[in-house]
Protein backbone atom coordinates (compact mmCIF):
# COMPACT_ATOMS: atom_id res chain seq x y z
CA UNK A 1 0.00 0.00 0.00
CA UNK A 2 2.80 2.56 0.66
CA UNK A 3 4.56 1.45 -2.41
CA UNK A 4 1.22 2.32 -3.99
CA UNK A 5 0.51 5.81 -2.72
CA UNK A 6 4.24 6.61 -3.13
CA UNK A 7 4.01 5.93 -6.71
CA UNK A 8 0.73 7.90 -6.56
CA UNK A 9 2.49 10.97 -5.02
CA UNK A 10 5.50 10.67 -7.77
CA UNK A 11 3.05 10.78 -10.70
CA UNK A 12 0.75 13.66 -8.73
CA UNK A 13 3.55 15.79 -9.06
CA UNK A 14 4.78 14.85 -12.22
CA UNK A 15 1.93 15.82 -13.63
CA UNK A 16 1.00 18.48 -11.34
CA UNK A 17 5.15 19.97 -12.79
CA UNK A 18 4.10 19.74 -16.47
CA UNK A 19 0.63 20.89 -16.29
CA UNK A 20 1.87 24.62 -17.46
CA UNK A 21 3.73 22.82 -19.80
CA UNK A 22 4.44 22.42 -23.88
CA UNK A 23 6.05 21.08 -26.27
CA UNK A 24 7.18 22.66 -29.26
CA UNK A 25 9.41 21.46 -32.06
CA UNK A 26 11.92 23.63 -33.06
CA UNK A 27 13.72 24.52 -36.31
CA UNK A 28 16.39 21.66 -36.10
CA UNK A 29 13.51 19.75 -35.37
CA UNK A 30 14.04 19.08 -31.99
CA UNK A 31 11.06 18.59 -29.32
CA UNK A 32 11.40 21.24 -26.55
CA UNK A 33 9.33 21.62 -23.22
CA UNK A 34 8.75 25.09 -22.26
CA UNK A 35 6.24 26.71 -19.86
CA UNK A 36 2.93 26.99 -21.90
CA UNK A 37 2.81 31.14 -21.32
CA UNK A 38 6.23 32.20 -21.66
CA UNK A 39 6.47 35.39 -19.78
CA UNK A 40 10.29 35.75 -19.89
CA UNK A 41 12.03 35.77 -23.48
CA UNK A 42 15.74 35.82 -24.35
CA UNK A 43 15.93 36.53 -27.97
CA UNK A 44 19.89 36.40 -29.45
CA UNK A 45 19.20 36.48 -33.31
CA UNK A 46 19.21 39.61 -34.45
CA UNK A 47 15.95 40.33 -35.92
CA UNK A 48 13.94 37.96 -34.13
CA UNK A 49 12.87 40.51 -30.98
CA UNK A 50 11.06 42.54 -33.51
CA UNK A 51 9.65 39.00 -34.75
CA UNK A 52 8.32 38.19 -31.64
CA UNK A 53 7.04 41.81 -31.45
CA UNK A 54 4.81 41.29 -34.82
CA UNK A 55 3.66 37.99 -33.56
CA UNK A 56 2.70 38.80 -30.00
CA UNK A 57 1.65 42.61 -31.07
CA UNK A 58 3.12 43.37 -27.93
CA UNK A 59 7.01 43.25 -25.94
CA UNK A 60 6.10 42.81 -22.86
CA UNK A 61 7.46 39.23 -22.48
CA UNK A 62 10.84 40.19 -24.30
CA UNK A 63 13.68 40.61 -21.74
CA UNK A 64 16.58 40.36 -23.40
CA UNK A 65 17.74 41.15 -27.31
CA UNK A 66 20.91 41.54 -29.03
CA UNK A 67 22.55 44.58 -29.24
CA UNK A 68 22.37 45.41 -32.95
CA UNK A 69 18.77 44.49 -32.68
CA UNK A 70 18.94 47.08 -29.75
CA UNK A 71 20.55 49.80 -32.32
CA UNK A 72 17.53 49.32 -35.10
CA UNK A 73 15.11 49.59 -32.09
CA UNK A 74 16.30 52.96 -31.51
CA UNK A 75 15.77 53.94 -35.46
CA UNK A 76 12.17 52.46 -36.32
CA UNK A 77 8.87 52.68 -35.79
CA UNK A 78 8.69 49.85 -32.98
CA UNK A 79 10.34 52.74 -30.81
CA UNK A 80 7.36 54.32 -30.35
CA UNK A 81 4.73 51.25 -30.98
CA UNK A 82 6.34 49.41 -28.47
CA UNK A 83 7.90 52.15 -26.06
CA UNK A 84 9.00 49.72 -23.07
CA UNK A 85 11.61 47.93 -25.26
CA UNK A 86 14.28 50.28 -24.51
CA UNK A 87 14.64 48.99 -21.69
CA UNK A 88 14.93 45.48 -22.73
CA UNK A 89 18.46 43.52 -21.60
CA UNK A 90 20.69 43.99 -24.19
CA UNK A 91 24.16 42.79 -22.34
CA UNK A 92 23.08 39.21 -22.16
CA UNK A 93 24.82 38.94 -25.41
CA UNK A 94 27.64 40.47 -27.52
CA UNK A 95 28.02 41.28 -31.22
CA UNK A 96 28.96 38.03 -32.00
CA UNK A 97 26.49 36.18 -30.46
CA UNK A 98 28.23 34.79 -27.16
CA UNK A 99 25.89 34.49 -24.32
CA UNK A 100 27.02 35.99 -20.72
CA UNK A 101 25.55 33.31 -18.61
CA UNK A 102 25.40 35.58 -15.52
CA UNK A 103 23.55 38.19 -16.77
CA UNK A 104 21.29 35.72 -18.49
CA UNK A 105 20.64 34.50 -15.01
CA UNK A 106 19.71 37.57 -13.78
CA UNK A 107 17.32 37.86 -16.47
CA UNK A 108 15.10 34.83 -15.08
CA UNK A 109 14.27 33.88 -18.53
CA UNK A 110 11.23 30.94 -19.28
CA UNK A 111 13.22 30.16 -22.49
CA UNK A 112 16.03 31.42 -24.72
CA UNK A 113 15.58 31.34 -28.68
CA UNK A 114 19.28 31.14 -30.17
CA UNK A 115 20.54 30.46 -33.83
CA UNK A 116 20.10 26.53 -34.84
CA UNK A 117 24.15 26.40 -35.24
CA UNK A 118 24.72 26.90 -31.18
CA UNK A 119 25.53 23.95 -30.17
CA UNK A 120 27.71 24.74 -27.36
CA UNK A 121 25.18 27.45 -26.22
CA UNK A 122 22.26 24.84 -26.49
CA UNK A 123 24.12 22.38 -24.22
CA UNK A 124 25.21 25.04 -21.63
CA UNK A 125 21.32 26.30 -21.39
CA UNK A 126 20.25 22.62 -20.98
CA UNK A 127 22.59 22.29 -17.94
CA UNK A 128 21.33 24.86 -16.52
CA UNK A 129 17.56 24.02 -16.90
CA UNK A 130 16.88 27.18 -19.52
CA UNK A 131 14.89 25.87 -22.61
CA UNK A 132 16.17 26.70 -26.00
CA UNK A 133 14.76 26.42 -29.10
CA UNK A 134 16.98 27.22 -32.13
CA UNK A 135 16.04 29.32 -35.42
CA UNK A 136 17.67 29.38 -39.00
CA UNK A 137 19.08 31.90 -40.94
CA UNK A 138 19.03 31.15 -44.43
CA UNK A 139 15.69 31.14 -46.58
CA UNK A 140 12.49 32.88 -46.76
CA UNK A 141 10.59 29.27 -45.87
CA UNK A 142 12.89 29.35 -42.55
CA UNK A 143 11.36 32.61 -41.71
CA UNK A 144 7.65 31.46 -42.14
CA UNK A 145 9.27 28.10 -40.14
CA UNK A 146 9.97 30.70 -37.41
CA UNK A 147 7.18 32.80 -37.52
CA UNK A 148 4.80 29.21 -37.06
CA UNK A 149 7.10 28.47 -34.21
CA UNK A 150 6.78 31.97 -32.80
CA UNK A 151 2.94 31.36 -32.58
CA UNK A 152 3.18 28.14 -30.95
CA UNK A 153 5.66 29.34 -28.63
CA UNK A 154 3.21 32.19 -27.73
CA UNK A 155 0.38 30.79 -28.45
CA UNK A 156 -0.64 33.03 -31.39
CA UNK A 157 -0.71 30.67 -33.72
CA UNK A 158 -3.73 32.69 -35.80
CA UNK A 159 -1.69 36.05 -36.05
CA UNK A 160 1.19 33.60 -36.99
CA UNK A 161 -0.50 31.78 -39.58
CA UNK A 162 -1.69 35.63 -41.33
CA UNK A 163 1.60 36.81 -41.36
CA UNK A 164 3.19 33.24 -42.95
CA UNK A 165 -0.21 34.01 -45.50
CA UNK A 166 0.82 37.19 -46.49
CA UNK A 167 4.58 36.07 -46.78
CA UNK A 168 2.88 32.98 -49.05
CA UNK A 169 0.78 35.52 -50.74
CA UNK A 170 3.84 37.50 -51.75
CA UNK A 171 5.54 34.29 -53.31
CA UNK A 172 2.40 34.10 -55.65
CA UNK A 173 2.25 37.77 -56.40
CA UNK A 174 5.94 36.91 -57.68
CA UNK A 175 5.18 33.56 -59.43
CA UNK A 176 2.22 35.24 -61.51
CA UNK A 177 4.79 37.80 -62.72
CA UNK A 178 7.64 34.71 -63.89
CA UNK A 179 6.84 34.90 -67.55
CA UNK A 180 7.16 38.38 -67.88
CA UNK A 181 10.33 38.26 -65.93
CA UNK A 182 11.70 36.12 -68.48
CA UNK A 183 11.43 38.45 -71.04
CA UNK A 184 12.81 41.37 -69.11
CA UNK A 185 16.62 42.09 -69.00
CA UNK A 186 17.77 42.03 -65.31
CA UNK A 187 19.29 44.86 -63.75
CA UNK A 188 22.69 44.67 -62.60
CA UNK A 189 22.35 45.62 -58.01
CA UNK A 190 25.11 45.98 -55.75
CA UNK A 191 23.83 45.37 -52.28
CA UNK A 192 25.99 47.18 -49.47
CA UNK A 193 26.24 47.07 -46.08
CA UNK A 194 28.96 49.73 -44.82
CA UNK A 195 31.56 52.33 -46.04
CA UNK A 196 34.16 49.15 -45.83
CA UNK A 197 32.68 47.89 -49.18
CA UNK A 198 31.09 44.64 -47.25
CA UNK A 199 28.51 43.59 -49.63
CA UNK A 200 25.60 40.58 -49.74
CA UNK A 201 26.67 37.81 -51.50
CA UNK A 202 24.81 34.75 -53.36
CA UNK A 203 24.62 32.80 -50.46
CA UNK A 204 22.60 36.12 -48.88
CA UNK A 205 18.76 35.94 -48.15
CA UNK A 206 19.15 39.55 -50.15
CA UNK A 207 20.46 37.66 -52.76
CA UNK A 208 17.02 35.52 -52.81
CA UNK A 209 15.36 39.20 -52.44
CA UNK A 210 16.92 40.66 -55.22
CA UNK A 211 16.72 37.27 -57.71
CA UNK A 212 12.81 37.59 -56.77
CA UNK A 213 12.20 41.00 -57.61
CA UNK A 214 13.31 41.19 -60.99
CA UNK A 215 17.07 41.65 -60.38
CA UNK A 216 20.53 40.33 -60.42
CA UNK A 217 22.87 40.36 -58.19
CA UNK A 218 26.34 41.45 -58.97
CA UNK A 219 28.22 39.38 -56.40
CA UNK A 220 26.22 36.35 -56.96
CA UNK A 221 28.95 34.62 -57.33
CA UNK A 222 30.70 35.11 -53.87
CA UNK A 223 29.88 31.96 -51.99
CA UNK A 224 31.65 31.63 -48.73
CA UNK A 225 30.08 33.86 -46.62
CA UNK A 226 26.63 36.18 -45.96
CA UNK A 227 28.40 39.04 -46.28
CA UNK A 228 32.25 39.27 -47.66
CA UNK A 229 34.15 42.41 -48.22
CA UNK A 230 35.06 43.32 -52.17
CA UNK A 231 37.23 45.80 -53.40
CA UNK A 232 36.20 49.30 -55.78
CA UNK A 233 37.94 47.80 -58.61
CA UNK A 234 35.37 44.65 -59.02
CA UNK A 235 32.86 46.98 -58.09
CA UNK A 236 33.77 48.86 -61.18
CA UNK A 237 34.54 45.99 -62.78
CA UNK A 238 30.60 44.63 -62.10
CA UNK A 239 29.15 48.49 -62.78
CA UNK A 240 25.64 47.83 -61.15
CA UNK A 241 22.67 49.78 -62.15
CA UNK A 242 21.13 50.11 -58.78
CA UNK A 243 23.06 50.62 -56.01
CA UNK A 244 21.06 49.40 -52.38
CA UNK A 245 22.33 50.37 -49.04
CA UNK A 246 21.47 48.37 -45.98
CA UNK A 247 20.12 50.16 -43.20
CA UNK A 248 23.01 48.25 -40.90
CA UNK A 249 25.11 51.48 -41.65
CA UNK A 250 24.47 55.13 -41.49
CA UNK A 251 25.93 55.17 -44.77
CA UNK A 252 23.79 57.51 -47.32
CA UNK A 253 23.51 58.16 -50.70
CA UNK A 254 24.83 61.34 -50.80
CA UNK A 255 27.86 59.52 -49.60
CA UNK A 256 28.36 57.86 -52.47
CA UNK A 257 27.36 60.83 -55.07
CA UNK A 258 29.73 62.96 -53.29
CA UNK A 259 32.32 60.56 -52.98
CA UNK A 260 32.74 61.06 -49.46
CA UNK A 261 35.07 57.47 -48.47
CA UNK A 262 38.66 58.16 -49.62
CA UNK A 263 40.41 54.93 -51.77
CA UNK A 264 36.82 54.61 -53.42
CA UNK A 265 35.37 56.75 -56.53
CA UNK A 266 32.08 55.93 -57.89
CA UNK A 267 31.62 58.40 -60.33
CA UNK A 268 32.29 56.40 -63.09
CA UNK A 269 29.32 53.89 -62.17
CA UNK A 270 26.13 54.15 -64.01
CA UNK A 271 24.29 53.41 -60.88
CA UNK A 272 25.64 56.78 -59.50
CA UNK A 273 25.68 58.44 -63.27
CA UNK A 274 21.84 57.87 -63.17
CA UNK A 275 21.05 58.66 -59.60
CA UNK A 276 20.04 54.79 -58.81
CA UNK A 277 21.81 54.57 -55.62
CA UNK A 278 18.72 53.90 -52.82
CA UNK A 279 18.60 53.70 -49.00
CA UNK A 280 17.12 50.52 -47.54
CA UNK A 281 13.85 51.20 -45.77
CA UNK A 282 12.92 50.68 -41.94
CA UNK A 283 10.16 49.89 -40.28
CA UNK A 284 9.85 47.71 -36.67
CA UNK A 285 13.14 46.22 -38.04
CA UNK A 286 15.46 46.86 -41.01
CA UNK A 287 13.72 45.28 -44.07
CA UNK A 288 16.69 44.06 -45.32
CA UNK A 289 17.34 41.08 -43.17
CA UNK A 290 14.89 38.10 -42.81
CA UNK A 291 12.23 39.12 -40.54
CA UNK A 292 8.26 40.42 -40.59
CA UNK A 293 8.54 43.07 -43.08
CA UNK A 294 10.93 41.01 -45.84
CA UNK A 295 7.80 40.82 -48.19
CA UNK A 296 7.35 44.45 -48.34
CA UNK A 297 11.19 44.35 -49.03
CA UNK A 298 11.36 42.00 -51.88
CA UNK A 299 8.32 44.52 -53.03
CA UNK A 300 10.37 47.33 -52.80
CA UNK A 301 13.10 46.56 -54.68
CA UNK A 302 10.83 45.36 -57.62
CA UNK A 303 9.90 48.81 -57.16
CA UNK A 304 12.58 50.16 -57.48
CA UNK A 305 14.73 47.75 -60.40
CA UNK A 306 11.14 47.58 -62.40
CA UNK A 307 8.61 50.03 -62.36
CA UNK A 308 6.81 49.71 -65.20
CA UNK A 309 6.86 45.61 -64.36
CA UNK A 310 5.04 46.09 -60.71
CA UNK A 311 2.82 48.82 -61.99
CA UNK A 312 -0.05 47.17 -60.74
CA UNK A 313 1.37 47.30 -56.88
CA UNK A 314 0.50 49.60 -54.45
CA UNK A 315 3.15 50.36 -51.78
CA UNK A 316 1.21 52.86 -50.19
CA UNK A 317 -1.78 51.21 -49.66
CA UNK A 318 0.54 47.46 -48.63
CA UNK A 319 2.98 49.89 -45.99
CA UNK A 320 -0.49 51.39 -44.70
CA UNK A 321 -2.04 47.54 -44.41
CA UNK A 322 0.73 46.08 -42.74
CA UNK A 323 1.60 48.47 -40.05
CA UNK A 324 -1.63 50.62 -38.85
CA UNK A 325 -4.39 48.38 -38.11
CA UNK A 326 -5.16 44.88 -37.45
CA UNK A 327 -8.18 43.02 -38.27
CA UNK A 328 -10.75 40.71 -36.21
CA UNK A 329 -11.85 37.75 -37.85
CA UNK A 330 -14.32 35.97 -35.52
CA UNK A 331 -17.03 37.58 -37.89
CA UNK A 332 -15.29 37.00 -41.41
CA UNK A 333 -17.99 33.83 -41.67
CA UNK A 334 -20.09 36.15 -41.86
CA UNK A 335 -18.94 38.40 -44.61
CA UNK A 336 -18.33 40.86 -41.77
CA UNK A 337 -14.92 42.58 -41.41
CA UNK A 338 -13.45 44.20 -38.57
CA UNK A 339 -10.11 46.79 -39.25
CA UNK A 340 -8.79 48.30 -35.46
CA UNK A 341 -6.19 51.03 -36.38
CA UNK A 342 -3.17 51.19 -34.84
CA UNK A 343 -1.12 54.16 -33.10
CA UNK A 344 0.73 53.97 -35.80
CA UNK A 345 -2.12 55.33 -38.02
CA UNK A 346 -2.48 58.79 -36.50
CA UNK A 347 -5.59 59.68 -34.25
CA UNK A 348 -8.97 58.73 -36.35
CA UNK A 349 -10.87 61.84 -35.24
CA UNK A 350 -7.90 64.12 -36.85
CA UNK A 351 -8.67 62.40 -40.35
CA UNK A 352 -11.70 62.65 -42.44
CA UNK A 353 -14.60 59.72 -42.69
CA UNK A 354 -13.37 60.46 -46.54
CA UNK A 355 -9.98 59.82 -45.33
CA UNK A 356 -10.45 57.20 -43.73
CA UNK A 357 -12.24 55.51 -46.49
CA UNK A 358 -9.26 56.00 -48.79
CA UNK A 359 -6.81 54.47 -47.02
CA UNK A 360 -8.94 51.37 -46.58
CA UNK A 361 -9.73 51.05 -49.47
CA UNK A 362 -13.54 51.70 -48.90
CA UNK A 363 -14.63 54.87 -51.21
CA UNK A 364 -17.53 52.29 -52.29
CA UNK A 365 -18.73 52.73 -49.14
CA UNK A 366 -21.09 55.41 -46.91
CA UNK A 367 -18.60 55.61 -43.84
CA UNK A 368 -21.01 56.97 -40.79
CA UNK A 369 -19.99 57.68 -37.65
CA UNK A 370 -20.85 59.78 -34.25
CA UNK A 371 -20.13 62.09 -31.87
CA UNK A 372 -19.27 59.84 -29.13
CA UNK A 373 -20.22 61.23 -25.40
CA UNK A 374 -20.32 58.12 -23.47
CA UNK A 375 -24.26 57.85 -23.71
CA UNK A 376 -26.64 54.84 -23.86
CA UNK A 377 -27.47 56.41 -26.80
CA UNK A 378 -27.75 53.75 -30.09
CA UNK A 379 -28.99 54.37 -33.84
CA UNK A 380 -29.92 51.86 -36.35
CA UNK A 381 -29.07 52.83 -40.07
CA UNK A 382 -31.67 51.72 -42.82
CA UNK A 383 -31.05 52.08 -46.35
CA UNK A 384 -31.49 56.12 -46.52
CA UNK A 385 -27.94 57.25 -45.60
CA UNK A 386 -28.46 61.33 -46.05
CA UNK A 387 -27.75 61.60 -42.22
CA UNK A 388 -24.27 59.98 -41.89
CA UNK A 389 -23.16 61.93 -38.59
CA UNK A 390 -24.99 61.50 -35.16
CA UNK A 391 -24.49 63.70 -32.42
CA UNK A 392 -24.73 62.01 -28.82
CA UNK A 393 -24.48 58.98 -30.20
CA UNK A 394 -22.60 55.64 -28.97
CA UNK A 395 -23.43 52.77 -30.76
CA UNK A 396 -24.38 52.11 -34.25
CA UNK A 397 -26.24 49.82 -36.34
CA UNK A 398 -27.09 49.02 -39.72
CA UNK A 399 -27.95 45.67 -42.00
CA UNK A 400 -26.78 48.21 -45.42
CA UNK A 401 -24.19 46.23 -47.08
CA UNK A 402 -23.37 49.84 -48.58
CA UNK A 403 -22.80 51.48 -44.99
CA UNK A 404 -19.34 50.92 -42.73
CA UNK A 405 -19.10 51.66 -39.66
CA UNK A 406 -16.51 54.52 -37.45
CA UNK A 407 -15.89 54.80 -33.86
CA UNK A 408 -13.40 55.72 -31.79
CA UNK A 409 -11.99 54.27 -28.79
CA UNK A 410 -9.08 55.23 -26.49
CA UNK A 411 -9.41 52.51 -23.30
CA UNK A 412 -12.58 52.45 -23.57
CA UNK A 413 -14.08 48.79 -24.47
CA UNK A 414 -15.34 48.67 -28.28
CA UNK A 415 -18.36 45.88 -28.42
CA UNK A 416 -19.25 44.72 -31.76
CA UNK A 417 -22.72 42.45 -32.65
CA UNK A 418 -23.83 40.69 -35.72
CA UNK A 419 -27.53 39.20 -35.74
CA UNK A 420 -27.74 35.90 -38.32
CA UNK A 421 -31.52 36.51 -38.61
CA UNK A 422 -31.91 39.99 -39.33
CA UNK A 423 -28.17 40.93 -40.70
CA UNK A 424 -28.08 43.77 -38.66
CA UNK A 425 -24.41 44.36 -37.29
CA UNK A 426 -22.43 47.40 -35.62
CA UNK A 427 -20.15 48.28 -32.81
CA UNK A 428 -21.20 50.24 -29.50
CA UNK A 429 -18.11 51.96 -27.58
CA UNK A 430 -18.54 51.19 -23.91
CA UNK A 431 -16.64 53.26 -21.57
CA UNK A 432 -17.67 52.27 -17.84
CA UNK A 433 -20.37 54.88 -18.24
CA UNK A 434 -21.80 53.04 -21.14
CA UNK A 435 -21.10 49.68 -19.24
CA UNK A 436 -22.91 51.07 -16.50
CA UNK A 437 -25.55 52.17 -19.04
CA UNK A 438 -26.25 48.65 -20.36
CA UNK A 439 -25.27 50.10 -23.72
CA UNK A 440 -24.61 47.21 -25.06
CA UNK A 441 -28.21 45.75 -23.75
CA UNK A 442 -29.82 48.91 -25.81
CA UNK A 443 -28.09 47.30 -29.08
CA UNK A 444 -29.85 44.57 -28.76
CA UNK A 445 -33.42 45.37 -27.82
CA UNK A 446 -32.41 48.27 -30.87
CA UNK A 447 -32.18 45.14 -33.25
CA UNK A 448 -35.16 43.31 -31.46
CA UNK A 449 -33.94 39.80 -32.48
CA UNK A 450 -36.47 36.89 -32.61
CA UNK A 451 -34.34 35.01 -30.29
CA UNK A 452 -31.18 35.83 -28.49
CA UNK A 453 -29.24 32.52 -30.04
CA UNK A 454 -28.97 34.51 -33.32
CA UNK A 455 -27.28 37.20 -31.61
CA UNK A 456 -23.02 37.13 -31.93
CA UNK A 457 -20.77 39.58 -29.72
CA UNK A 458 -16.83 40.23 -30.04
CA UNK A 459 -15.42 41.90 -27.96
CA UNK A 460 -12.31 44.47 -28.79
CA UNK A 461 -9.56 45.88 -27.57
CA UNK A 462 -9.44 48.01 -24.44
CA UNK A 463 -8.11 48.89 -21.36
CA UNK A 464 -7.19 45.22 -19.38
CA UNK A 465 -7.70 45.13 -15.38
CA UNK A 466 -4.73 45.52 -13.87
CA UNK A 467 -4.03 48.65 -15.67
CA UNK A 468 -7.72 50.12 -15.19
CA UNK A 469 -7.81 51.69 -11.72
CA UNK A 470 -11.24 52.98 -9.73
CA UNK A 471 -11.69 54.64 -6.51
CA UNK A 472 -14.42 52.67 -4.18
CA UNK A 473 -17.06 55.69 -5.55
CA UNK A 474 -16.88 54.27 -8.09
CA UNK A 475 -17.23 50.70 -6.97
CA UNK A 476 -19.99 51.27 -4.94
CA UNK A 477 -22.20 52.72 -7.78
CA UNK A 478 -21.35 49.53 -9.39
CA UNK A 479 -22.48 47.50 -6.29
CA UNK A 480 -25.60 49.56 -5.79
CA UNK A 481 -27.49 49.17 -8.62
CA UNK A 482 -25.60 45.44 -10.19
CA UNK A 483 -26.08 41.57 -8.88
CA UNK A 484 -23.34 41.40 -6.10
CA UNK A 485 -22.18 37.95 -8.01
CA UNK A 486 -21.33 39.62 -10.83
CA UNK A 487 -19.52 43.08 -8.97
CA UNK A 488 -17.34 40.21 -6.85
CA UNK A 489 -16.26 38.68 -10.53
CA UNK A 490 -15.72 41.62 -11.80
CA UNK A 491 -13.68 44.12 -9.48
CA UNK A 492 -10.35 43.28 -8.37
CA UNK A 493 -8.88 44.75 -4.71
CA UNK A 494 -4.78 44.87 -4.61
CA UNK A 495 -3.05 46.83 -2.05
CA UNK A 496 -6.08 48.26 -1.03
CA UNK A 497 -6.67 49.72 -4.54
CA UNK A 498 -9.53 48.32 -7.18
CA UNK A 499 -9.50 47.77 -10.34
CA UNK A 500 -12.12 46.85 -12.63
CA UNK A 501 -12.77 44.11 -15.57
CA UNK A 502 -14.89 45.73 -18.19
CA UNK A 503 -14.86 43.78 -20.54
CA UNK A 504 -15.75 40.98 -18.19
CA UNK A 505 -18.30 42.64 -16.73
CA UNK A 506 -20.14 42.95 -20.03
CA UNK A 507 -19.69 39.46 -20.60
CA UNK A 508 -21.58 38.48 -17.49
CA UNK A 509 -24.35 41.34 -18.01
CA UNK A 510 -24.54 39.59 -21.84
CA UNK A 511 -25.53 36.47 -19.87
CA UNK A 512 -27.21 37.51 -17.63
CA UNK A 513 -29.53 38.96 -20.64
CA UNK A 514 -29.64 35.38 -22.54
CA UNK A 515 -27.02 35.33 -24.66
CA UNK A 516 -25.56 32.39 -25.86
CA UNK A 517 -22.13 32.40 -23.67
CA UNK A 518 -20.48 30.39 -26.66
CA UNK A 519 -21.43 33.51 -29.40
CA UNK A 520 -19.51 35.74 -26.80
CA UNK A 521 -15.99 35.92 -27.39
CA UNK A 522 -13.63 37.69 -25.30
CA UNK A 523 -10.30 39.83 -25.91
CA UNK A 524 -7.30 39.45 -24.03
CA UNK A 525 -5.13 42.70 -25.50
CA UNK A 526 -4.81 45.87 -23.84
CA UNK A 527 -4.51 49.71 -25.28
CA UNK A 528 -2.75 50.42 -22.10
CA UNK A 529 0.06 47.81 -22.64
CA UNK A 530 0.59 48.13 -26.49
CA UNK A 531 0.97 50.01 -29.75
CA UNK A 532 -2.69 51.66 -29.33
CA UNK A 533 -3.78 55.09 -28.37
CA UNK A 534 -4.33 54.82 -24.41
CA UNK A 535 -6.09 57.89 -22.57
CA UNK A 536 -4.91 56.38 -19.21
CA UNK A 537 -1.32 56.08 -20.43
CA UNK A 538 -0.95 58.71 -22.40
CA UNK A 539 -3.66 61.46 -20.85
CA UNK A 540 -4.18 64.69 -23.28
CA UNK A 541 -1.70 63.65 -25.63
CA UNK A 542 -3.58 60.58 -26.60
CA UNK A 543 -5.09 59.97 -30.26
CA UNK A 544 -8.08 57.91 -30.56
CA UNK A 545 -8.05 54.16 -31.94
CA UNK A 546 -10.54 53.81 -34.62
CA UNK A 547 -12.47 50.64 -35.60
CA UNK A 548 -14.30 50.15 -38.90
CA UNK A 549 -16.81 47.49 -39.68
CA UNK A 550 -18.53 46.85 -42.31
CA UNK A 551 -19.87 43.82 -44.82
CA UNK A 552 -18.28 42.63 -47.40
CA UNK A 553 -20.53 42.15 -50.92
Amino acid sequence: MKKIFSSMVILFLFLFANVNAKTVTDLTGKKVTIKDNPSRIAIVPIPWASLAYAVDGDSSKIVGMHPSAKKSYEISILKDLAPNMKNVNSVFVDNNFNINYEELALLKPDLVVVWDYQNDAIEKLNKLKIPAVAIKYGTLEDVQEGIKLLGDILNKQEKAQKLINYHKDTNKYFASKTEKLANTKRKKILYVRDSQLTVATGKSVNNIMIDMAGGVNVAKDITNDNWSKVTMEEIMRWNPDIIILSNFDKILPEDIYNNKFEGQDWSKINAVKNKKVFKAPIGIYRWDAPSAETPLMIKWIAKVVNPELFNDYNMRKDIKDFYDYIEFTTFNKFNIRILFTKKHYGSVPEKSREEVAKDFSLKNKVMVSSHQTHSDNVVLVGENTDITYFEDTDGILTSNKDVAILTKYADCLPIFIYDEESKIFGAVHSGWKGTYQEIIKKAIEKINPKKLSTINILFGIGISCENYKVGIEFYEQFKNKFSKEIVEKTFFIKNGEFYFNNQLFNYYLLKDYGVDEEKIFLNNRCTFKENFHSFRRDKELSGRNGAIMFMEV
